[in-house]
C-alpha cells in the first residue's frame, strides 16, 4: 500500500506543478494580449499621424507651387479680372 501511496503522492505533486504552470501561462497570455492590444492602438495612432503628415506635406507642396512673386500675383489678378469682365459680358448678353 505504501508504494501506491507514494505513486499517488508523486502524481499529485506533478499535478500541482502542472496547475502552477497553467496559471503562470494564463498570466503570461493575459500580459501578451494586453501588450498586443496596446501595440495595435499605437499602430493605429501612428497610421493616423502619418496620414495627417502626408496631407500637410501635400498642402505645403501645393503652397510652394502656388507661391508667386509680386509681379506674378499682379499678372494673375489682372487675368482674373479680365475673365470676370468677359463672364459679365456673357451674362449680360444672355440676359437680353
Amino acid at each position: 500500500m505504501t508504494e501506491l501511496q507514494e505513486r499517488l503522492g508523486s502524481i499529485l505533486a506533478k499535478l500541482n506543478q502542472l496547475e502552477e504552470q497553467l496559471e503562470l501561462s494564463k498570466a503570461e497570455l493575459a500580459v501578451a494580449k494586453r501588450d498586443l492590444h496596446q501595440s495595435r492602438e499605437t499602430i493605429g495612432l501612428q497610421k493616423n499621424t502619418i496620414r495627417s503628415l502626408e496631407e500637410k506635406n501635400k498642402l505645403v507642396k501645393i503652397a510652394e507651387a502656388v507661391a508667386l512673386s509680386k509681379e506674378d500675383k499682379r499678372t494673375v489678378k489682372l487675368k482674373i479680372n479680365e475673365f470676370i469682365r468677359e463672364i459679365d459680358k456673357c451674362i449680360a448678353t444672355l440676359s437680353d
